[in-house]
């Protein structure tokens, strides 16, 4: 696989559970992205107790809730978390990206709050990869997939 680029897609998700699709697909099959960082933060940092989980998924089949990770699902490809303690304090997170996924189409993500209704914050770092038609399709395949 040959290296096209790294990319980053930042945002802002307003609603919790529902995903929000980010365009990747450019209407080829050669070419796919992999995750290489994931990362989300609450838009209130003023609030203590603003605990944030989210995921990415190839696929909307996937289940929508944010809070709901299933690591045998091929669709679901990363996961990240945020705490947030005190009022005005430190962000602690922690994600988990599979190091095997390769994403030839669209990505979704979403999220689901602990305590408030605020929107949240995202950051993702990607890859782009020439690949052979093999391998897309392969990839299509296994990202449309729940069964390992």
């Amino acid at each position: 696989m040959k290296e096209l680029g790294k990319y980053t897609f930042r945002g802002q998700m307003q609603t919790e559970n529902e995903f929000n699709r980010i365009l990747l697909f450019d209407g080829k099959f050669n070419s796919g992205f992999r995750i290489t960082s994931f990362k989300i933060a609450p838009y209130d940092t003023k609030t203590a107790n603003n605990d944030v989980t989210a995921k990415i998924v190839t696929d909307e089949g996937a289940t929508a809730d944010g809070a709901l990770w299933d690591f045998s699902d091929n669709r679901e490809i990363a996961w990240t978390s945020t705490e947030s303690r005190v009022s005005f304090g430190p962000s602690f997170s922690n994600s988990w990206i599979d190091p095997d996924h390769l994403i030839v189409q669209d990505m979704y993500i979403s999220y689901g709050h602990v305590s408030t209704d605020s929107p949240v914050n995202y950051l993702i770092e990607a890859t782009k990869y020439d690949i052979t038609d093999w391998q897309g399709a392969l990839a299509m395949v296994r990202n449309s997939s729940q069964d390992v």
